[in-house]
C-alpha cells in the first residue's frame, strides 16, 4: 500500500464518518422536531381543553346572570324598581347579543346564549306587553339595544329558513 492509497483510504473513512455523524444530527433532528410536534400536539389540547372549561363557566355565569335579573324584577315591589331592574336586565341581554354579534363567544355557548335571548324577548313581547311598550320606550333611537335587534332579526331569519 503505498503512501497516496492510505491517504485515499484514509480519506474514504473520514467521509464515511462525516456521513453518518451527519445521519446521527439528523436523526436527532428528526427527534427533536417528533418531540415538539408531540408537545405542540398537547399544548394544543391543553388549550383546547382551558377553553371549553372557560366557555363552561361563562356559560353558568350567564344562566346566573339571567336568574338574577329576572328575580330582581320579579322581587321588586314596585314598578319603578320593576322597570329599573327590566331596563339592566335589557341592558345585560344587549350585552351579550354584541359579544354574540362581534364572534366573542364559542359557537356552542352562542347557540345557547342566543336560544335564552330569543325565548326571553319572544315571552316579553308576547305575554307582557307593558315590557314591550317599555322595550319600545327604550328604543330612542337608532343605537338603542341596536345588537339586540339585530341578534332576534338574524334569529327569525335562520328560524324562517328552516
Amino acid at each position: 500500500m503505498t503512501s497516496s492509497d492510505f491517504w485515499t483510504a484514509a480519506s474514504s473513512l473520514a467521509q464515511i464518518a462525516s456521513v453518518a455523524v451527519s445521519l446521527g444530527g439528523y436523526y436527532f433532528i428528526y427527534r427533536q422536531l417528533r418531540s415538539s410536534s408531540d408537545q405542540l400536539k398537547l399544548t394544543a389540547k391543553q388549550l383546547t381543553i382551558t377553553a371549553q372549561a372557560a366557555d363552561l363557566q361563562a356559560l353558568r355565569e350567564f344562566e346566573k346572570d339571567v336568574a338574577r335579573h329576572e328575580w330582581e324584577i320579579h322581587a321588586s315591589s314596585d314598578e319603578e324598581a320593576k322597570d329599573h331592574h327590566y331596563v339592566a336586565f335589557l341592558a345585560f341581554l344587549e350585552i351579550n347579543a354584541a359579544a354574540i354579534n362581534n364572534n366573542l363567544l364559542q359557537p356552542a355557548s352562542v347557540e345557547i346564549i342566543e336560544k335564552k335571548i330569543v325565548d326571553t324577548i319572544s315571552v316579553i313581547k308576547t305575554s307582557a306587553p307593558r315590557y314591550r311598550l317599555l322595550f319600545e320606550e327604550a328604543r330612542f333611537d337608532q343605537q338603542t339595544f341596536s345588537n339586540l335587534i339585530r341578534l332576534i332579526k338574524r334569529a327569525k331569519d335562520k328560524h324562517q329558513q328552516s
